[in-house]
């Protein structure tokens, strides 16, 4: 067995990396919303136009 401290270590440093992924994640639903939003409203302006 290696050093329980660096063992520690990699544990903290996978935890903090799928917070990171997790925020990641959250950030990019949040932008992939708001564009399909913006998208739907593109949309929309485009078919009143075609009239």
């Amino acid at each position: 067995m290696g050093s329980p401290s660096g063992s520690n270590f990699v544990l903290l440093d996978y935890l903090a990396a799928l917070v990171f992924i997790f925020i990641g994640l959250c950030v990019v639903v949040k932008k992939l919303d708001s564009i399909v939003y913006e998208l739907q409203a593109l949309n929309g302006n485009l078919a009143a136009l075609r009239r």
